[in-house]
C-alpha cells in the first residue's frame, strides 16, 4: 500500500489544519489476492464467460483498491475534528465505492463532501434495508432476491407432495466433497467456504434441490447444522458457498471436509 499525505491548508483563527491522504494498493499483489474470489464469481457465469474476448477476460481478472481521505485536525491537541473518506475497489468486472463522513456534533461540517452524501433524493428510491430474520423466521430479504418457481397449474402433469407425508417422502442425501477452500468475496469482502462436490454428488444434489423447491433445508457437517437455506432455485453446478460465519470456523470446516471420504448431509428442515 502506497500512502501519500498532503497538508492542504491551515486556519490560524480556528487553530485547525486540513490534511489529505491518498492510498493505492499494489495492483499486482491485490489482484493476486482476489483471484480465488474472482474465479468463483466467474464460475456462476460460466456460459457467458465463454463468449468473452481475451482483453475482456484479462480485465475481469484485474483488481485494484484505492482510498482517499480528507481530515480536519486541531492544532491545539492534534485531535480529528472531521473526516471524509472514499474507498474504491474494482474486481471481477465490478466496482464498489463506499463513502464515509464523520464530524463532531458540536461543530458544523467544513469539508467539501461528494454529491452522494449531500443529495436529498438518491436515484434509488426503492432501496431499503430490513433487519435479518431470526433463525426460526421464514424467508427473509435475501430469499426474496431469488425468484421462486411458478406453482404448477392444473394442466401440468406434476404431482406435488403436501403435508408431513410429502416431507418424509424426500430423503436426506449424503454428498461427497471434491474440494473445500476459504476465500474472500470481492463483492461483500466477507470470507466464505467454497465447496465443490464430486460429479456424482453434484447430480444427486441437483435432483434434491429440484425436489425441495420452496422449502427450507439443512446442511450438516459432522452431524452439526451449519446452514439452513430456503431452496429458491435448483443448484445445477455442484457448488455450495457457506458464508456469514467466523473465518476461523470456516477454515476448521474446510479442514474437516478435506479429510478423505468426508461427506455433507443435506435434508429438509425437521
Amino acid at each position: 500500500m502506497i500512502s501519500t499525505w498532503t497538508l492542504k491548508s491551515t486556519d490560524a483563527t480556528a487553530h485547525t489544519a486540513t490534511l489529505s491522504l491518498s492510498e493505492e494498493a499494489d495492483a499486482a499483489a491485490f489482484s493476486q489476492s482476489q483471484q480465488p474470489a474472482i474465479a468463483n464469481l466467474m464460475t456462476g457465469f460460466a456460459e457467458r464467460a465463454k463468449n468473452l474476448t481475451a482483453d475482456q477476460l484479462a480485465s475481469l481478472k484485474r483488481a485494484s483498491k484505492s482510498r482517499s481521505v480528507e481530515l480536519m485536525v486541531s492544532l491545539d491537541d492534534g485531535s480529528t475534528l472531521e473526516a471524509s473518506e472514499i474507498v474504491t475497489v474494482e474486481a471481477g468486472g465490478t466496482r464498489l465505492r463506499t463513502y464515509t463522513h464523520i464530524q463532531r456534533e458540536d461543530m458544523p461540517a467544513s469539508l467539501p463532501l461528494p454529491a452522494v452524501l449531500t443529495a436529498r433524493d438518491l436515484q434509488t428510491p426503492d432501496l431499503h434495508i430490513e433487519p435479518l430474520p431470526s433463525a426460526r423466521a421464514g424467508p427473509g430479504i435475501m430469499d426474496d432476491l431469488s425468484t421462486p418457481p411458478a406453482p404448477p397449474t392444473a394442466s401440468q402433469d406434476t404431482t406435488v407432495a403436501t403435508g408431513d407425508n410429502g416431507a418424509k417422502a424426500i430423503a436426506p442425501v449424503s454428498l461427497e466433497v471434491k474440494s473445500a477452500e476459504v476465500s474472500l468475496s470481492p463483492m461483500s469482502y466477507d470470507h466464505g467456504l467454497n465447496i465443490v462436490l464430486t460429479p456424482e454428488s453434484a447430480a444427486t444434489f441437483r435432483d434434491f434441490t429440484q425436489a425441495v423447491l420452496g422449502r427450507q433445508t439443512q446442511m450438516l457437517i459432522n452431524d452439526k447444522v451449519v446452514m439452513e437455506p430456503w431452496m429458491r432455485e435448483p443448484i445445477m453446478d455442484g457448488r455450495i458457498v457457506l458464508a456469514g460465519t467466523d473465518r476461523k470456523d470456516l477454515e476448521a470446516l474446510a479442514e474437516q471436509l478435506k479429510v478423505p471420504g468426508a461427506k455433507i448431509l443435506v435434508r429438509l428442515r425437521p
